[in-house]
């Protein structure tokens, strides 16, 4: 099966095009959570710059590749901005326009626009950190137990991974066939990977911002809006889970377990009459 490699280009501008703006407006409806604008603007940026790396083939314009390309770096450190606000931390635009000041400073050194060896192993180390970047940054906030975290560490690790794996290749082959075995195969399993890599992270980067709404409504209403305290039901909530904590240890806890239940029952029975008083 042969892969076209401008008709997977097309469909990644569209798909990314889409689910930045979808990402966008879960931003919108919710602009706690600031790091679904971060990504979302992301996505757009690097459909941007796939849109723009499609008219090689009609606009001959080292200018133009180089300017896509540097668009593509500055939204990897969009995303790796995105996870640190996430989790409550600064953002770094110095930082987030290292990859693309990089690749500037690159393309004018001379034979390094001629060498496509230069130009992937370049381009490739930079997306590849950016993301190991950003997985580590959702991972070091693991102390937030969110359910879909560890998928979104997981997913954005591989691609971390895989993506520079081309840079072995291009070692190993010879000049005259780096081109045509990189067009012919390679840069499509690269691009599949990118467009399945860029679907799932984006649904469980916004299950992972519906968790945290999920979160901190449910703490809000353990919360007596009028004391700051903890309400009626954040008291029995702790208790029961205090029970069944207790209660599944060995047998010998299980009457003591019995006796506080009972006890506490009866405790909660006779205070809500003398509370009404």
């Amino acid at each position: 099966m042969v892969l076209d490699v401008p008709t997977l280009l097309v469909v990644s501008i569209f798909v990314t095009a889409v689910l930045g703006l979808l990402l966008i407006f879960a931003w919108i409806q919710d602009r706690s959570i600031q790091a679904l604008g971060w990504w979302g603007v992301a996505y757009l940026v690097g459909g941007l710059s796939a849109g723009m790396l499609s008219l090689q083939q009609f606009i001959a314009s080292p200018f133009l590749i180089d300017f896509a390309s540097a668009l593509l770096f500055v939204a990897c450190g969009m995303s790796w901005n995105g996870a640190r606000a996430f989790d409550g931390k600064s953002v770094r635009p110095f930082a987030m326009f290292a990859g693309a000041i990089i690749w500037i400073v690159a393309c004018h050194i001379p034979g390094f626009a001629d060498s496509s060896i230069g130009r992937i192993v370049v381009s490739s180390l930079i997306i590849s950190n950016y993301t190991l970047f950003t997985a580590f940054e959702l991972w070091s906030g693991r102390s937030e137990k969110l359910n879909s975290r560890w998928p979104a560490v997981i997913v954005i690790t591989l691609h971390g991974v895989v993506f520079p794996s081309q840079v072995p290749l291009t070692m190993v082959l010879p000049g005259d066939r780096i081109a045509a075995t990189l067009t012919n195969g390679w840069i499509a399993t690269l691009a599949i990977e990118s467009l399945l890599y860029s679907i799932a992270a984006a649904f469980i980067l916004l299950e992972m911002a519906k968790e945290r709404t999920e979160r901190v409504h449910k703490e809000a209403a353990l919360i007596d809006p009028l004391t700051g305290v903890h309400n009626r039901r954040a008291i029995i909530e702790s208790q029961n889970k205090f029970f069944r904590v207790r209660c599944g240890r060995p047998s010998r806890w299980r009457s003591s377990c019995s006796t506080s239940t009972s006890s506490s029952r009866s405790t909660t029975v006779l205070a809500i009459p003398a509370a009404t008083k």
